[in-house]
C-alpha cells in the first residue's frame, strides 16, 4: 500500500516484474477519513481480501509504505488466505523428507 503510485515507481525503479504486483494507493481514502482511523484499517483488510479473491491470488504478500495505518487486520487476512499453502508446503516436505529416508 502506497500513498502514490508514481512516487513508489520513482523510488523503486527495479521492481521485480516476474512477479504479479498490485499497488495500492490509498491517498484519496485516508484524507476523507479524518477521525475513522478505526474503521479505514478494516475497511482497507476488507477490501484487500475482497481483490485477493476477485484476481484468485493464492498466496500473498503485503507490505505497507505507510506507517500511520494500523496493519493487524490486514496481515490477520494475509495469515488466514495463506495458511493452505503453508500446510500444503509442510506435507510436501514431510513427503520428500520420508521418500528420501526410505
Amino acid at each position: 500500500m502506497v500513498d502514490s503510485i508514481k512516487a513508489y515507481l520513482e523510488r523503486n525503479k527495479t521492481v521485480c516484474l516476474k512477479q504479479r504486483l498490485i499497488l495500492v494507493d490509498i491517498s484519496k481514502v485516508i484524507q476523507q477519513s479524518d477521525g475513522e482511523q478505526m474503521m479505514l484499517d478494516r475497511y482497507l483488510a476488507t477490501d484487500l481480501h475482497l481483490l485477493f479473491d476477485v484476481f484468485w491470488l493464492g498466496e500473498v504478500e503485503i507490505h505497507s509504505e505507510l506507517h500511520h495505518i494500523n496493519m493487524r487486520a490486514i496481515y490477520d487476512v494475509v495469515r488466514i488466505r495463506n495458511a493452505p499453502y503453508t500446510a500444503v508446503e509442510r506435507v510436501s516436505a514431510l513427503r520428500s523428507k520420508t521418500l528420501s529416508q526410505g
